[in-house]
């Protein structure tokens, strides 16, 4: 008889220890919290690009200037929310709101209109009381542009002018004297009335004269400017001359057109 011989199988446990080694390192690179501005500075229009325009943002002291394409660029702005202005001499100044998102680059274009020449008058009221005869209007072109052509006048004959027209440049002041009459007035209070009338809010001013061929002989950009009737330093012949006047007011583009005879 067959005998078999069972074995016990024995199972030897080997513990197997894996070390998992994790290293803990701090990140040398702080959490970005800045982010930057770009843009594009233009003419309102002409859509031409602005150099030297100063853009400015709230809380931050330090401004900006556009290069000679218009553009500029902000960096490393903290993140939050700004008000950036941007202003040019010659110009309306524009503000627009902003967001900066940390590394973000965020593009905000600005379009900026043409500024117009302002006329203020100083003071605004007048008082005679019961022995003065003559006071002092000021006329003042209080912006950084333009040329102001004006001139005052009384509404009351009892009220006279006295040098009431004038040009004056930017910043600064014309004078107008004022002065009343108490003849042939009864004894009481009078109020009268100056007008002021001017060019303000007129601008990009160009008068052209040309001959009857279209040959242009005389171009000026100054209200306070007149033709001679000379070409070259030379008089004119006598003939029909042409004038055509360019200009913008109150931001609307006007054209007008006519002639001149010379004798």
């Amino acid at each position: 008889m067959s005998k078999f011989k069972f074995f016990k199988p024995i199972f030897v446990l080997i513990p197997l220890a894996i070390l998992w080694l994790f290293s803990c390192e701090e990140d040398d690179e702080p959490l970005e919290t800045q982010g930057s501005v770009t843009g594009t500075v233009t003419e309102a229009g002409s859509n031409k690009p602005i150099d030297a325009a100063e853009v400015t943002l709230s809380g931050i002291s330090q401004s900006y200037k556009t290069g000679d394409d218009g553009k500029f660029e902000i960096v490393d702005i903290p993140e939050d929310m700004y008000t950036i202005s941007v202003k040019k001499p010659g110009y309306k100044e524009n503000k627009k709101q902003v967001s900066v998102r940390a590394s973000y680059i965020t593009n905000l274009d600005f379009s900026l209109e043409k500024a117009t020449a302002k006329l203020k008058i100083s003071p605004t009221s007048l008082d005679f009381g019961d022995v003065e005869s003559e006071k002092t209007l000021l006329i003042s072109n209080v912006t950084q542009i333009g040329t102001i052509i004006y001139k005052a006048k009384a509404i009351e004959s009892w009220i006279k002018i006295i040098d009431g027209k004038g040009t004056i440049a930017k910043s600064e002041t014309g004078i107008v004297k004022v002065s009343v009459s108490r003849i042939n007035l009864s004894a009481g209070k009078y109020n009268g009335t100056v007008v002021v009338k001017s060019n303000q809010e007129l601008d990009n001013y160009k008068l052209t004269i040309i001959n009857r061929w279209g040959n242009k002989l005389y171009e000026s950009h100054s209200l306070s400017d007149s033709w001679d009737g000379k070409y070259n330093d030379k008089k004119c012949s006598t003939s029909t001359y042409f004038y055509i006047i360019n200009y913008s007011y109150k931001g609307q583009r006007k054209i007008k057109k006519g002639f001149v005879y010379l004798f």
